[in-house]
Formats: C-alpha cells, sequence, structure tokens
C-alpha cells in the first residue's frame, strides 16, 4: 500500500494483538512511496498454524490500516490485563539506543537495542511517527530475547535530523521505552 505516518506501528500493534512476535523484519518504502514490508513471524505461544485466528487479524489489521481500529488503546488494556504475563528474562541484556548521522547519505539511523517483550516494537514505530519522522527502511531482529531494531528515518521534508534538542529527545523516548518494559507498561 501507499506509504503514511504510523503504518509499521499500526502493523506491529495488531500482530501483537494477536499473540505474533515479529522475530525479523525488512521494511522500506520505494521512491513511489509504496510500502514493501517482509515479516517473519512466530506465535508467542506454542500454537498450531491452523490454531491462529488469521480471519481476525486480517480483519484486525484491515481496520487498523484505515485508522478504524484503536490499536494503542486495545494493546495497552491487554499488556495491563496480566493474562498476557511477562516473559522471564534468561539472561542480563544491555538496554542502549544509537543515533548515528554519517552511516547514510540520506538517512539518520537509529539503532535500539533492549529485551523483546510483547509491543516493544510498536511502541518504538509509534514513539518515532509521534515525533513526525518517517521509517524508510527498517531492519528488525530478536536474538535469544534481546531486540536489535535498526530505522533508517528522516524528518517531514524528507532530510536527516540535525536539530540536536530533538536528536536527544527521540533518543530519550525510544530508551524510555527499552528500560520500562523490563517494569511492565
Amino acid at each position: 500500500c501507499r506509504d503514511r505516518r504510523g503504518l509499521l506501528a499500526k502493523l506491529c500493534g495488531v500482530l501483537a494483538l494477536h499473540n505474533l512476535s515479529v522475530l525479523a523484519a525488512r521494511i522500506f518504502t520505494w521512491p513511489d512511496g509504496t510500502v514493501v514490508d517482509m515479516l517473519d513471524l512466530a506465535p508467542e505461544a506454542v500454537i498450531a498454524f491452523d490454531e491462529q485466528d488469521w480471519n481476525g487479524l486480517e480483519q484486525d489489521m484491515n481496520q487498523a490500516v484505515n485508522y478504524r481500529l484503536d490499536v494503542g488503546r486495545k494493546l495497552y488494556n491487554k499488556l495491563e490485563s496480566s493474562i498476557h504475563g511477562r516473559r522471564r528474562q534468561v539472561q542480563q541484556l544491555a538496554n542502549k539506543v544509537i543515533i548515528d548521522n554519517d552511516a547514510s547519505t540520506r538517512h539518520t539511523v537509529m539503532e535500539v537495542y533492549g529485551d523483546d517483550q510483547p509491543g516493544t516494537l510498536y511502541q518504538l514505530t509509534q514513539t518515532l511517527s509521534d515525533f513526525h519522522l518517517d521509517i524508510h527502511r527498517a531492519r528488525i531482529a530478536t536474538e535469544v530475547e534481546q531486540l536489535i531494531d535498526v530505522f533508517y528515518v528522516t524528518t517531514e521534508d524528507q532530510k536527516k535530523i540535525s536539530n540536536k534538542e530533538l536528536l536527544n529527545r527521540v533518543k530519550d523516548a525510544l530508551f524510555h521505552i527499552i528500560c520500562d518494559e523490563k517494569e511492565g507498561l
């Protein structure tokens, strides 16, 4: 479909609502504004492929991308309910956010490392959208409970982020998400 602000966040949120984790992703926006997102998914619980509610997932995806599903509220309610339960962390992970304006000629590159919990990818991508940043490319990976997310972003006018105050605010917001995930929402 055509790219628009917050689209990736909506997709990630709906997947989390349906107990699907994004293990890896390759996300691109073509020059004409077409989005190409390839997501490697796994269920958060051991369930068979035919037990997954694929029709419900499709309906929620369609509603979300057409602004007819309040993904943030539904996900917040789900994660707060304690039915979902937090995963026990096996290893001590390093939480860090690295922002690099030299790695790419056209994009500000943001690397986020932290504990992989349900809803984290939604919160990260929604935060970037809230700052009016466009995600042009992303590499999402999970390795032994460690999320490794790299976002190639620009401002609304398709430029790198040059404002140091904005860079610091975005970095603080992303870091807050990965640090607060350990304590719950």
